[in-house]
């Protein structure tokens, strides 16, 4: 219920005012003081529009009625209010202005487009990877996923762009990053510039960089993959035994490089191994999960078999633990790493970890090894017709072939004698 006084409103009227609407009389009439349920007290400016029209029943033009909110009493004044009135009336009035209400909302906007750009000069690349690691990565990838994606954004992405506001990062920055990562990890330099992009429209989305701003990563090309075909050659393979053991590898990876090459495993299943998982009385090695999603059960070689004894007592879960995180294994990164780094004085032109399972496949065909225990070794699937029906699982003939491998190496190693009492390329000084 509206109350119109015929005289200007006074102090008085305002403070005695406690419930409906209280209207001001000429020179300020549409000014409005509306008390709320809660107790507090608005003031309003309400007119008749001079854009905004419609047709009513009778078929006449008519404008429709408005109001804008001029502030809150105490906090603005009878005077305050009027003076606020005045000026929003004057809007109205102005043809080249128009609505008030219109003008308001467009000043409300610039005030809060300013506040976003005062903000987003503040978020930083790493304010951008540290929520897209907490609010998307550590719920939609397992543990082992989400500690890759925060080492990769850690050690390649933070320390380049890490500082700098979000909104500030542009293509050719991104180009640069990935292009330096690719001379040292090609496939590293891909995930991350695949991280990137999802971090940026996380950051999006989630309405902390402006709608207009335009995703740094789109247009970067991806470093070329080249598929690898490397394995080593038997004189590869002894120039290799021959500079790992004094090389400036820790001892863990030396460790898990020989055991790649005597197992034919991946290295990420290498690092990852458990003692729970291994029986060396039987002399097997079983892995519950592999990367084609099956588990594998390795017979271990005296060889294998050796080297694992060796590191009893290390870790009472891990057979490789990281000497810089309780509880967990040595990074598959830190092997890859290592390589990087060390590689260069091997005599070996650029290799990678992966190269040794791959020369393990290779050297057992050299050997008349059968393809299809070779692929039982390597735990390859064989999808074709007679692998399909062929359920044999050669479990015997991969054992014997292991043996022989483990054997094969310590003979091609021309720093050690071939020694029947099988420790050949581990001996303790070797391992």
């Amino acid at each position: 219920m509206s109350t119109r006084k015929s005289t200007p409103l006074t102090v008085l009227d305002v403070k005695r005012h406690l419930s409906g609407t209280l209207a001001d009389a000429h020179p300020n009439r549409g000014l409005r003081l509306v008390a709320n349920k809660n107790g507090t007290k608005t003031w309003f400016y309400r007119y008749r529009s001079t854009t905004d029209s419609y047709i009513d029943k009778q078929g006449k033009t008519q404008f429709r009625l408005k109001q804008i909110k001029l502030g809150n009493f105490p906090a603005m004044g009878l005077g305050e209010a009027r003076n606020a009135f005045q000026e929003q009336k004057g809007i109205r009035d102005d043809v080249t202005k128009g609505d008030p209400r219109l003008v308001q909302e467009y000043e409300q906007a610039k005030i809060r487009k300013k506040s976003e750009r005062a903000k987003e000069a503040r978020y930083t690349v790493a304010h951008l990877i540290e929520e897209y690691l907490v609010e998307h990565i550590e719920r939609a990838r397992a543990l082992k996923g989400q500690l890759e994606a925060r080492r990769m954004m850690e050690r390649d992405v933070i320390p380049a762009l890490g500082n700098m506001p979000a909104r500030d990062v542009r293509r050719t920055q991104i180009h640069q990053l990935i292009q330096k990562i690719a001379t040292r990890a090609p496939r590293i330099a891909q995930m991350v510039k695949t991280e990137l992009n999802g971090a940026f429209e996380h950051a999006i989305k989630a309405g902390r960089l402006s709608d207009d701003f335009s995703n740094p990563t789109l247009g970067v090309k991806s470093p070329k993959q080249v598929r690898r075909s490397r394995a080593f050659t038997d004189a590869e393979l002894a120039t290799f035994l021959t500079w790992l053991p004094g090389s400036e590898l820790s001892q863990s990876i030396k460790d898990v490089l020989t055991l790649m090459l005597l197992t034919g495993c991946r290295g990420g299943e290498v690092v990852s191994a458990e003692w729970d998982h291994i029986d060396l009385d039987r002399g097997e090695w079983r892995i519950p999960k592999t990367k084609n999603g099956l588990s594998h059960t390795v017979y271990l070689s005296r060889q294998s078999a050796y080297l694992i004894k060796e590191r009893l007592g290390v870790h009472n879960r891990f057979v490789f633990p990281s000497p810089n995180k309780k509880g967990y294994s040595i990074r598959q990164h830190a092997l890859v790493w290592g390589i990087s780094r060390h590689r260069g004085n091997s005599g070996l032109a650029h290799w990678t970890s992966h190269d040794l399972r791959r020369s393990v496949g290779t050297g057992l065909g050299r050997l008349h090894c059968p393809r299809v225990v070779q692929d039982r070794i390597l735990n390859h699937v064989d999808t074709s017709i007679a692998g399909i029906y062929d359920r044999h699982g050669y479990d015997d003939e991969a054992r014997k072939w292991w043996q022989i491998w483990a054997d094969h190496l310590d003979a091609i190693n021309k720093e050690r004698k071939p020694d029947s009492n099988f420790h050949g390329i581990l001996s303790v000084e070797g391992i």
